[in-house]
């Protein structure tokens, strides 16, 4: 006859299993071994609810491990030893949850059951609530104090959270100087250990190199800070980190990283089930959306980012969807709607005495103003008194976006002289911080405004600079809508007024290097025999050449020592980078000198290879063949795949190949009729 189990027996295996899984991390395996215990909700059971909440938060799961703690606070009569860390645990929930109201209320509670560690915690919980509602200098003193008790008690650790939430503070106070003297100290204070005030500190730190378009520092700070992130098994953190290294490629210009990683953090929030992280996602999607020249998809992302915010606490959350949602309805046109947005936006801002983003609400409020002429005057007054809160707060670096909103009333006051003067006063302060899509984005919408009351000419150079910042910038959608909007003013302009005339694409040192010889291609095997062979038969003549291989077998080094062998070896090798040429642009930029549209840098001088005498052109490709790939024949690199270099017909002229074998239909060249091809360099 089996052994009858005695009641209770079981209880505290199951709880040392599953403290030995909370410190494994493992806290899939927590919440299984506690389903049990969260069934009957008793108090007995009140260490594995407990472990449970631990365990629901770990994983990043916010709103379940709040609503469960709850629910536990609310039910069980828990004994003096668990009700204050079941209070602090509540409260930290609250904060993850932007409900700084209700996480202030469990402070209170919590002081009154917690014990001294406990009730030191729920301070600091008191602080990080007290930044959330705007209240940024009793949060600092509050958090100075801990961290003086911290370091006269030689608490090291303890201290290093202190100063880590007292960056926050700095950081919503816009103190970046004092925000990296912060998060010096806590690097230094902390050593070389992984903790979470570590990964706060190189979070926040990167945020402030960000603002200051220090973006090497700020990448070097998201490194660390994912990488601590991970070893902690902290999803919220590496959720947050991707969603911020992502805002900072938009800035950087290279959306096709930004919109990975933001991808990335929307996926790990929506896993997470955190609102506040969910709509911080939606927030930077609008951002790229924006940025990439899309209003509409701007406008429903932030819409969404408002929905999630009007769950939480934050007045502060919800100013920032509500002038960007005003920044779209504005590129749409519908300007009493963005006006509405503007008010509400800068209310809120008010409310949290956030006095740089309510002058930042203005310049925008005053664009959505100067819609029309009576608009324009009161859009004047809200600049000035915007300009003057940044100047007495001594935020100079931000004037460029009074002059925008400046130049908008001007403009439709018809004094178009003074606003183009203020417009490029702008343009050239976001160029030498090489804020591109700002750049853009303002481009944009003067350029359409001048479209409207036909001052072609002035638009074209307008809308000429911004096409230039978002080539730069990488802009693909961007530069499509340029493109689009300049050849309907004008269809030779960008004959007329070419990218290279503009001194910020002047040739690199390595674009007008001297070009190779070729002696310079090294090697003694029959293969290379056969090219040096080819390029010495090439370079003396007029004829187009196609070099193709895989990554890295040495194109662009043909290519210099076909350029070297010519007769204008004394003039620069223009190099066109065909990959990062927009979609729809690729064949003009490869067979059609005149009207070529590439991200180059171009010399303000006409180079070898645009002239009819030039030396031969060669254009280098790393492509996916459509024929089966052979091993060493060329073409057959499996990572890239490109667009066909030319439409098919008709074709003319032989082909012309480079290959370590016999020419096959991979490896040829085909110049098309009364084709004129550049030098493209590409690998």
């Amino acid at each position: 006859m089996p052994k009858q189990k005695t009641p209770g027996t079981e209880q505290p295996t199951v709880l040392a299993r599953a403290r030995q899984a909370f410190e494994k991390k493992d806290f899939g395996r927590v919440e299984k071994l506690t389903d049990v215990a969260a069934d009957a909700l008793t108090a007995e059971n009140a260490e594995l609810l407990l472990l449970r909440v631990q365990a629901l938060a770990g994983r990043g799961r916010v709103r379940a491990a709040l609503g469960f703690a709850e629910a536990v606070l609310e039910k069980v009569a828990l004994g003096p030893d668990l009700a204050g860390t079941f209070r602090c645990e509540q409260a930290r929930l609250l904060i993850e949850a932007s409900r700084h109201d209700s996480a202030l209320r469990a402070v209170e509670l919590g002081q009154a059951v917690a014990h001294p560690e406990e009730r030191r915690q729920l301070e600091i919980i008191r602080a990080v609530a007290l930044s959330g509602r705007g209240d940024q200098e009793m949060a600092r003193e509050f958090l100075e104090s801990i961290a003086r008790n911290a370091r006269a008690e030689n608490r090291p650790d303890l201290e290093a959270e202190v100063l880590s939430r007292l960056m926050l503070v700095a950081h919503r106070s816009a103190d970046h100087a004092r925000l990296e003297d912060l998060g010096h100290r806590v690097i230094e204070i902390n050593g070389p250990k992984d903790t979470p005030a570590l990964g706060r500190a190189h979070r926040y730190l990167a945020v402030a190199c960000g603002i200051q378009q220090r973006y090497p520092e700020a990448l070097d700070h998201h490194r660390r800070a994912l990488q601590i992130f991970r070893c902690l098994n902290d999803p919220l953190g590496l959720a947050r980190e991707r969603l911020s290294l992502g805002l900072h490629y938009i800035d950087m210009g290279e959306p096709e990283l930004a919109e990975f990683y933001l991808s990335d953090g929307l996926k790990m929030a929506e896993r997470c089930e955190d609102l506040t992280l969910l709509s911080t996602a939606f927030a930077r999607l609008g951002t790229f959306a924006l940025s990439q020249g899309k209003p509409d998809q701007t406008l429903d992302y932030f819409q969404r980012d408002l929905a999630l915010t009007r769950e939480t606490e934050a007045v502060h959350n919800r100013a920032y969807p509500l002038r960007n949602i005003g920044r779209a309805l504005t590129l749409l046109g519908r300007f009493k709607e963005a006006e509405r947005r503007f008010a509400e936006s800068t209310e809120a801002f008010e409310t949290v005495h956030d006095a740089v983003n309510v002058a930042l609400t203005m310049f925008d409020w005053a664009i959505a103003k100067s819609a029309t002429p009576a608009g324009a005057k009161k859009a004047l007054a809200l600049v000035n008194e915007g300009r003057e809160t940044l100047q007495e707060l001594g935020r100079g670096h931000m004037l460029p976006h009074a002059d925008i909103a400046e130049s908008h009333a001007h403009f439709r006051l018809g004094e178009i002289d003074r606003a183009e003067a203020l417009f490029d006063r702008a343009v050239d302060a976001w160029l030498a911080k090489q804020n591109l899509a700002r750049v853009a984005e303002s481009a944009l919408r003067f350029g359409n405004a001048l479209t409207e009351v036909d001052q072609l000419e002035r638009a074209t150079r307008v809308l000429q600079k911004g096409l230039n910042a978002a080539i730069r910038g990488s802009h693909g959608e961007l530069v499509r809508r340029f493109v689009a909007r300049i050849t309907a003013l004008d269809k030779d302009a960008l004959v007329q007024q070419p990218i290279r005339s503009s001194p910020d694409f002047a040739l690199s040192d390595a674009e007008t290097a001297a070009p190779a010889r070729t002696e310079e291609i090294v090697g003694a095997s029959t293969a290379l025999e056969s090219v040096r062979d080819l390029v010495g038969h090439v370079a003396p003549t007029d004829v187009p050449v196609l070099i193709t291989g895989e990554s890295g077998v040495g194109k662009e080094l043909v290519a210099r020592a076909i350029h070297g062998g010519s007769s204008r070896r004394t003039r620069p090798l223009v190099i066109v980078n065909g990959g990062a040429t927009p979609r729809g642009l690729s064949r003009r930029s490869c067979s059609d000198t005149r009207k070529a549209l590439s991200r180059t840098r171009y010399a303000t001088h006409r180079a070898s290879s645009f002239s009819p005498t030039a030396a031969p052109p060669s254009s280098t490709r790393s492509a996916t063949s459509p024929w089966r790939r052979r091993s060493r024949s060329c073409a057959s690199s499996s990572r890239v795949r490109s667009r066909r270099w030319a439409t098919r017909p008709p074709y003319l002229g032989a082909p012309t190949s480079a290959s370590s074998r016999r020419p096959t239909r991979t490896s040829c060249g085909w110049r098309p009729r009364g084709s004129s091809v550049p030098t493209c360099c590409s690998g």
